[in-house]
């Protein structure tokens, strides 16, 4: 069985697209290494004319991006979003800069708030690297989970995922990225659920010994398999409960039989 912070899972060239003033700019790749989570899409957008004030914060939030000042970013990003919907032009792609830009400063449940503010606009493309966005939240939001030993809230991040990625499937069908994720976060999810079913194996194979009355043999089974079964206890409370049960009476029957007999000759 696998140990909770080392799951197998696909891996991909990580990537961001740039769009500027409406023209898509070729892919930079990062390199193969590391566990998947394909970075959040970059739509930096340059501003009209009419509206300098949100295009310099725009052009300045770009240059503070290139130079990982991404708090900074963040705050004219916001800024130019503010500006922009003021002056009554959308402003979604400035709200999905702010997310990035969160995203990358590792502010996660900031990024979603953004995120789900740049919704509003009805552009398809925005709206699938949006939902595509917010998925890679739940998977950055479930890689701390997983980290902190939470295989439940972990879950959760999974599913919530998955369904960000379906929806950004769903806008936009040929965006390959959500759909490589997709089964990325799919088979995280398959992962942890797996040692729930290993666990019932344990368990199995433990009173098939204890029905030869290798007591001996299944106490030891148990107890060393018990620090690895650790995330599906947390995952199924009940087999755990049943795991602990059995582990218990086992360990009184080996002392039972393994204690001599009282008594004798006088």
């Amino acid at each position: 069985m696998k140990n909770l912070n080392h799951i197998s899972v696909f891996r991909k060239r990580i990537s961001i697209t740039e769009i500027l003033g409406g023209t898509r700019l070729p892919e930079m790749p990062l390199g193969w290494r590391g566990v998947l989570l394909a970075t959040a899409t970059l739509c930096l957008l340059v501003m009209p004319t009419e509206a300098k004030s949100a295009r310099g914060r725009m052009k300045t939030g770009l240059k503070q991006m290139k130079d990982k000042q991404f708090m900074a970013a963040a705050t004219n990003f916001f800024a130019a979003a503010e500006l922009a919907a003021g002056q009554d032009r959308s402003p979604a792609p400035a709200y999905l800069n702010n997310g990035n830009a969160l995203y990358r400063a590792s502010k996660w449940d900031a990024a979603r708030e953004r995120y789900l503010r740049a919704l509003e606009s009805g552009d398809v493309d925005l709206q699938a690297a949006v939902f595509f966005n917010i998925g890679n939240v739940d998977m950055k939001l479930a890689e701390t989970a997983l980290k902190e030993k939470k295989p439940k809230e972990t879950i959760k991040h999974y599913d919530a995922a998955i369904l960000s990625y379906e929806k950004s499937i769903t806008v936009a069908p040929d965006y390959m990225d959500p759909k490589v994720n997709y089964e990325i976060a799919q088979n995280r999810k398959a992962a942890l659920l797996n040692m729930v079913v290993e666990l019932r194996g344990d368990l199995k194979q433990a009173w098939s010994m204890i029905r030869k009355h290798n007591y001996t043999n299944a106490a030891q089974f148990l107890q060393k398999r018990a620090a690895a079964n650790e995330t599906a206890f947390a995952l199924d409370e009940n087999l755990a409960k049943e795991y602990q049960d059995v582990l218990k009476r086992t360990m009184q029957i080996v002392k039972i039989v393994s204690e001599p007999e009282k008594g004798g000759e006088r």
